[in-house]
């Protein structure tokens, strides 16, 4: 059974930009470590979501240089 086709929008047609109030809900935390010379570069991101949009959002929560590894990282 073939399916209909489905017709393309026209040329100048833009979907409507629709406000979001966000509600973002934490995620998860992902954790790095970057090798450096002398200090390590420890960073951990969390990542949020909005339940409305469903938008993705990372943030920095933390970067620190230390030669010893920090109590907060969980790598």
């Amino acid at each position: 059974m073939d399916r209909p086709a489905i017709p393309a929008p026209p040329k100048d047609w833009k979907p409507e930009a629709k406000k979001c109030n966000h509600d973002f809900v934490f995620l998860y935390s992902d954790f790095s470590r970057e090798a450096g010379t002398y200090n390590d570069s420890y960073e951990q991101r969390d990542t949020f979501f909005c339940r409305y949009c469903l938008e993705y959002k990372t943030v920095i929560a933390r970067q620190e240089n230390s030669r010893t590894r920090p109590p907060w990282y969980r790598g």
